[in-house]
């Protein structure tokens, strides 16, 4: 008789998991309420099909009770709610062989298009004896686009939510972005939220953020005079104003030398500098 295995549902809810109980995803909080509900929907139901022949199918409540807390969490996670509140806003019934189920269901809606629906649960936990195994043919899967290329082909502004001719605007590092406040525009603290050093914005939205820039950000790649670098592989940090010296002194500029051209592409990227041009009139002017 088929039976599922008990450290199969183990090894199931294990993703689903940490710290001994239902835990959130930080990788899935970037997307849209109806991917989140998708993905773990398409992962549940996955199992549970292949197991619905099965004698004992009832026990994947426990993966559908794990899977279900761990998706309420990552949606709370990301509209900074509690799961109680989630599990109101998506909760719906299902019509299905054995009646009406519980389910917790996203919609997504499309302009002159039905609303894409994905739905969690409402898969009755019994055994299917008329299910047959079907084994379809392999589908050739074409890698996808990267995910900024699809964003710039939806011709869409992230900022101000119009559809237009679009560009991109990118910043080197997150910190550049600066801390919530006053101070951090509105461009900023959206990009923040996504944790994303890409923004698809319209050609007013981009010549606005220009025109707006960070007041709090941290010292910019072009400010290295204030970033940390190890000298001379010692394993101590040391602040560029420790290397300058005196106006005419050599011995400030030739040490920075040694020390930019010794410390390989990684001190060239904290300073800003290509590393073709290590040392150039400019720099020993800078630290002298």
């Amino acid at each position: 008789m088929l039976r599922v295995p008990k450290d199969v549902i183990t090894a199931k809810c294990a993703p689903y998991r940490h710290q001994g109980k239902p835990w959130h995803r930080p990788g899935l909080e970037n997307l849209d309420d109806y991917d989140i509900v998708r993905i773990y929907a398409a992962e549940y139901r996955g199992i549970v099909n292949y197991y619905l022949l099965a004698c004992n199918v009832w026990r994947l409540a426990t993966l559908r009770w794990n899977a279900g807390t761990s998706m309420l969490k990552t949606l709370a996670g990301k509209h900074k709610s509690s799961v109680a509140k989630m599990a109101a806003r998506y909760k719906a019934k299902v019509i299905t062989g054995d009646g009406p189920r519980t389910c917790f269901e996203a919609r997504l809606q499309r302009k002159g298009k039905k609303d894409l629906i994905a739905r969690f649960g409402g898969i009755v936990l019994k055994r299917d004896k008329r299910a047959v195994i079907t084994d379809p043919a392999p589908v050739p899967v074409h890698p996808p686009r990267k995910e900024l290329i699809d964003r710039l082909r939806r011709r869409w502004c992230e900022l101000c939510d119009h559809g237009a001719t679009v560009a991109v605007h990118h910043v080197a590092r997150l910190a550049q972005l600066g801390t919530v406040g006053p101070g951090q525009p509105a461009w900023a603290a959206l990009m923040a939220r996504k944790r994303r050093k890409t923004l698809i914005v319209c050609r007013p939205c981009h010549d606005h953020i220009h025109a707006n820039p960070v007041a709090n950000a941290a010292q910019s790649l072009e400010s290295p005079a204030h970033r940390k670098v190890p000298a001379g592989f010692g394993g101590r940090l040391r602040l560029f104003p420790e290397f300058s010296r005196t106006e005419g002194s050599s011995a400030g500029t030739q040490g920075c030398s040694r020390l930019v051209s010794g410390s390989g592409p990684w001190v060239h990227r904290q300073l800003g500098m290509p590393c073709s041009a290590v040392v150039s009139r400019s720099w020993r002017a800078a630290v002298a």
